[in-house]
């Protein structure tokens, strides 16, 4: 990091910014950077203007800090940092609970209280919630990784049926570091689109290519990212072990067919076992939507996934995979499994 930069403590990071020595302070606007790693750094203008980079310089500088940082960049006066969570940050605003992997808390509806979810869920029948998903890696190295949320809907006796069923798709560009693996290219309208459930169920829980543009939309909604190992395709059917015949795959933890996620893609059973498969647990689900999120985790420090979903009527849920996430198995690590709340009655 350069040396003309400071680093603030986090529980600074909704005040303002630290007061500088420089005289120069009415001609140098000053920069904060919040970084993919969850840090927050301001200019010295002190040390700037003694230096005396030229114009051109300090232009040749901030475009450096861009690709190697992959930072937003923020320019003025007297700036003050936005109060409130991004996309994966520092759980501060949980400060008053004792975190652990893999939990989720919400926002109290009209307040600024937060909660945690229990394993039965709770009623947020046709309300906007925000949502914090916690990541507390415990092995000694930070990493990267993706979140699937997936929400939907079961359809209720008596309900009217569908003539034609589609799912949500949202990835919203997050400008992520995402280190040698490529930047993600933009999806969608402003990161969302749509395929039908047909199209989206064939490819995630059959593996198959489903032409047109529904196929097109859905090779766009998948990307490379940074995992544990090298990058992957969120979409990678490779399963996870042909040894202990662990056939899930990353996939696979797209369906929503709970016995998917469990054994992978129809296809990849049919193949080592020669069996048939009975119709898709999702054939009777409503309202699915599909986001994924981008990560940074830090060792042995909880890190949180915010997101925001309007819940639907009656029988709606969520269900979260971590994509990178591990848990013991024996004497080994493998994948670890989905999780399920209940968001309205």
């Amino acid at each position: 990091m350069p040396s003309t930069w400071s680093y603030i403590q986090p529980a600074a990071a909704n005040r303002r910014a630290p007061a500088t020595d420089g005289r120069n302070l009415q001609k140098l606007r000053r920069t904060i950077l919040y970084c993919a790693r969850f840090e927050l750094y301001y200019d010295r203008p002190e040390i700037a203007s003694r230096t005396q980079t030229s114009a051109a310089s300090r232009g040749d500088i901030t475009r450096a800090l861009r690709r190697k940082l992959n930072c937003a960049m923020a320019l003025s006066l007297t700036c003050s940092v936005a109060a409130g969570p991004t996309f994966a940050a520092d759980c501060g605003f949980l400060s008053g609970f004792t975190l652990k992997d893999r939990e989720l808390y919400y926002q109290t509806p009209g307040t600024s209280r937060w909660a945690k979810m229990d394993a039965f869920g709770t009623d947020f029948h046709n309300q906007k919630i925000t949502f914090a998903y916690v990541i507390l890696e415990d092995f000694a190295e930070a990493r990267d990784g993706v979140l699937i949320i997936k929400s939907g809907r079961t359809r209720q006796m008596g309900e009217p049926p569908l003539r034609q069923s589609s799912i949500k798709l949202v990835r919203v560009d997050e400008r992520f570091p995402n280190r040698d693996c490529g930047t993600p290219a933009p999806f969608g309208k402003r990161g969302r689109g749509r395929v039908s459930a047909r199209s989206y169920d064939d490819y995630h829980d059959r593996g198959l290519n489903v032409g047109g543009q529904d196929q097109a939309t859905l090779n766009s909604f998948h990307f490379r990212y940074a995992a544990r190992r090298g990058c992957r395709l969120t979409n990678d059917p490779t399963p996870d072990s042909y040894a202990v015949l662990d056939f899930r795959s990353n996939l696979s933890q797209f369906s929503f067919d709970p016995d998917v996620v469990r054994r992978g893609t129809y296809s990849q059973v049919i193949a080592l076992f020669g069996i048939g498969t009975a119709s898709a647990a999702s054939d009777g689900l409503t309202d699915r939507r599909v986001e994924t999120k981008q990560y940074h985790s830090l060792p042995h420090k909880p890190v949180c996934v915010v997101f925001k979903l309007a819940v639907g009527g009656a029988a709606s849920f969520l269900r979260i995979n971590d994509l990178e996430a591990l848990k013991e198995w024996g004497n080994r690590y493998i994948r670890a499994d989905e999780q399920s709340w209940a968001l309205s009655q």
